[in-house]
């Protein structure tokens, strides 16, 4: 999946013309984001593209984990109930409608580009679990690579952006909200983990046991903290801010971190959501 929010209904100015992180399991995303933002100065009609190529390794370990177990968002609609309490009373039929489009369409993307990753500079840094290169290899291969990457395809993938920005509705900020709230995913991560739900019958336990299944998808994750799982658990046993502290020895401010960097990385688990 892309995250594709950002290009949907944008408009664009040069302060925006800036990759701010670079997700990555190589060691080099300090200088790989140097080099994405030289080159975007010479050539800002890249921006697009190359966002999307730097976001592949967050959306690939989702994209991956969600099909490891098994999640389905759209069960929800499925359950007129279930619906109707996970959604507030909000117009929850046509968003999930357009939601399910927007993942289709971005797997697709994705699939297309994992194909381009061709150069060992680019593999290292934005490929999925890939072997990492020196510092060498990437300060005199990887401008050239993602170059030719974009010279090649940048001009059919904003094809394929417009193909999505015509399906998809603007995200309203109860949606937006929802999207990233700790609580609430924990509320629904449980319904959507398989189609068990579609009788609307699953027990405590068996809730219990598919919400650790999701969180355990957080071992894999590129950016995952020592502790982010466990934070995640804690909170979603019920357990306080303050007694999570004491038992992990770490100050509030780390675990509030840890639990809004959690909730991103399982909001982009089941939505494809991921702020860059």
């Amino acid at each position: 999946m892309i995250v594709l929010e950002d290009y949907i209904n944008r408009s664009v100015d040069s302060s925006d013309i800036r990759i701010e992180r670079v997700p990555t399991y190589s060691k080099h995303a300090t200088l790989s984001k140097k080099i994405l933002n030289e080159l975007l100065v010479d050539n800002p009609n890249y921006f697009d593209l190359i966002k999307a190529i730097v976001v592949f390794p967050v959306q690939k370990w989702a994209y991956t984990s969600r099909n490891r177990i098994g999640l389905d968002p759209f069960s929800l609609g499925k359950n007129k109930a279930i619906q109707d309490a996970v959604f507030f009373g909000m117009k929850s039929e046509d968003w999930l409608a357009n939601q399910k489009r927007r993942l289709e369409l971005s797997d697709e993307m994705l699939l297309s580009i994992e194909k381009w990753f061709k150069g060992d500079a680019v593999k290292a840094i934005h490929g999925f679990r890939k072997k990492d290169v020196s510092d060498y290899i990437v300060l005199t291969r990887y401008k050239d690579e993602m170059i030719d990457i974009c010279s090649r395809h940048n001009e059919s993938f904003g094809q394929q952006i417009r193909l999505v920005a015509e399906d998809i509705n603007s995200l309203d900020d109860d949606i937006q909200f929802v999207f990233r709230d700790f609580s609430w995913l924990m509320k629904v991560i449980p319904l959507i983990i398989n189609k068990s739900n579609d009788r609307g019958e699953i027990s405590y336990d068996k809730m219990v046991d598919k919400l650790d299944q999701c969180i355990g998808c957080l071992d894999s994750y590129y950016l995952k903290d020592p502790l982010m799982k466990q934070v995640a658990r804690l909170y979603s046993r019920g357990v306080k801010e303050l007694a999570i502290c004491k038992q992990l020895g770490k100050s509030r401010s780390y675990v509030r971190r840890m639990k809004e960097e959690s909730a991103e990385a399982l909001s982009c688990l089941i939505w494809g959501y991921f702020n860059l």
